[in-house]
């Protein structure tokens, strides 16, 4: 609670932490195409959040990449997210980590070039 200082009137305010009826989310993969051949597309699709920041990071054997599509997105009001990515023509076939979060969950999958 806090009093008004130029109406002296008492307003009240919403608590800033969580309220118990807060949701709690788990982050899933929903769908992906992780299984791919060198300059072909990669894709993975996760539920989580709602409304929520999400990144994803895909590490190859030359190190974190740099592909178009791989950028910061906000999770729909159902709490979906898609990232599409072009795995590039001179990646080295083998098995890659790809790391996301989604509202303070992180989860590991793994992308196979062939």
């Amino acid at each position: 609670m806090s009093f008004g200082i130029l109406t002296g009137t008492t307003v009240v305010t919403e608590p800033l932490h969580a309220s118990a009826a807060t949701k709690h989310y788990s982050l899933k993969i929903t769908s992906s195409t992780l299984n791919v051949r060198h300059g072909q597309y990669a894709s993975v699709t996760v539920k989580g959040a709602p409304k929520s920041k999400g990144q994803i990071s895909v590490y190859y054997k030359s190190g974190r990449s740099k592909a178009a599509g791989l950028q910061a997105k906000k999770s729909t009001s159902k709490g979906y997210i898609t990232w599409k990515w072009k795995v590039g023509t001179r990646t080295t076939p083998g098995t890659y980590n790809v790391y996301i979060s989604l509202g303070g969950k992180k989860i590991t999958a793994h992308l196979h070039v062939r």
